[in-house]
């Protein structure tokens, strides 16, 4: 595979990932940087080899579901490759040539097996029922690879995370199932997100872990991109310390990745956005934004008392894990300094 880039300086542009959950304002986040001209955005690009591909994990649609999709070759750790190959996965977009930064907003769960999953969440209806030898299994605490993408592979990104309260971004999620927004036809507690985010950041964060000690595979050298190198701790952006000010949220974020920040990202046009459209309506209100809005504004409405119990329940679980994550949120607000 070639490994020409996508700016014309000789430079490859710097990758970037932030990994979150649904429904956590990502893509109000990932609207910022659309703003920049000299990015390539990339929205939820291996959700394809997750739910419709070969080795997909999530079993919500069938055979021929998968395959209308047209994206039922595609593999996770394929598109990843490609990301870093702008000439190969961007060919004939305008955007491509001249990008010295490539930014990704994608689900953390996408990354994990459906083993894995299964694990995580035994009673799911999306993910297959958990082996003997899985069942029980805590991926928490683990010190190897959680994911099915090479370690090499994940080293030529740098690492980012966004995370909101379970008691809101769960609400919202099962709002949007309930409007079919994405074409859902139910509601799966399994899709929160937060253990797989827990784990990604562990091992990511872990200085002991694989991701840092491991040495490089012999097939390394043939990987497009080059290693990065990786703040420490990951940044990890809370979306209430970022909806609370969002300048000063981002200016952090990009002076920790080595990203240049600039006013602009803070506002955006009220408009349609193609990189959204397979997602149906499920990204309508980052399309009507013009910029962040208070948490109060963007939350679900929704009371305890409407929501059924199954989603009180995926709240109640999520808590341990987001809780977790929001100790070690990298960017706080000035009053807790």
């Amino acid at each position: 595979m070639s490994t020409s880039t996508a700016n014309g300086d000789g430079e490859q542009p710097m990758p970037v990932i932030v990994w979150c959950c649904p429904r956590s304002c990502s893509t109000a986040f990932e609207r910022a940087f659309m703003q920049s001209q000299s990015t390539r955005c990339f929205h939820e690009p291996t959700a394809g080899g997750y739910y419709y591909g070969p080795q997909r994990a999530c079993q919500r649609y069938d055979e021929a579901a998968c395959q209308a999709s047209g994206q039922d070759h595609e593999t996770v750790e394929q598109t990843l490759r490609d990301m870093l190959n702008p000439d190969v996965y961007n060919k004939g977009t305008a955007k491509t040539e001249g990008a010295k930064y490539i930014f990704a907003k994608d689900m953390a769960q996408y990354l994990f097996s459906g083993e894995v999953l299964s694990a995580l969440h035994p009673d799911s209806k999306v993910y297959r029922t958990p082996s003997a030898e899985q069942a029980g299994v805590d991926y928490r605490h683990t010190l190897e690879n959680p994911t099915v993408v090479p370690t090499d592979l994940l080293r030529r990104f740098k690492h980012t995370f966004l995370v909101r309260t379970p008691e809101k971004s769960v609400p919202s999620y099962y709002k949007c199932v309930q409007d079919k927004a994405a074409g859902f036809e139910y509601f799966d507690g399994a899709e929160a997100g937060y253990a797989e985010l827990r784990i990604l950041y562990q091992w990511l964060s872990n200085p002991e872990s694989t991701f840092h000690t491991a040495p490089p595979s012999p097939s390394a050298s043939s990987l497009p991109g080059k290693v990065q190198s990786q703040p420490q701790p990951p940044p990890l952006v809370d979306a209430s310390v970022l909806l609370a000010n969002p300048e000063r949220t981002i200016r952090l974020y990009c002076e920790a990745v080595g990203f240049p920040f600039d006013e602009g990202m803070l506002s955006w046009e009220k408009k349609s956005v193609p990189e959204f459209s397979s997602w149906g309506t499920f990204h309508a209100a980052a399309e009507q934004s013009t910029g962040f809005k208070k948490d109060d504004e963007t939350g679900s409405k929704a009371k305890k008392a409407d929501l059924p119990q199954d989603v009180l329940e995926t709240i109640e679980r999520s808590k341990e894990d987001y809780e977790w994550l929001y100790e070690r949120r990298t960017i706080r607000e000035e009053e807790e300094k």
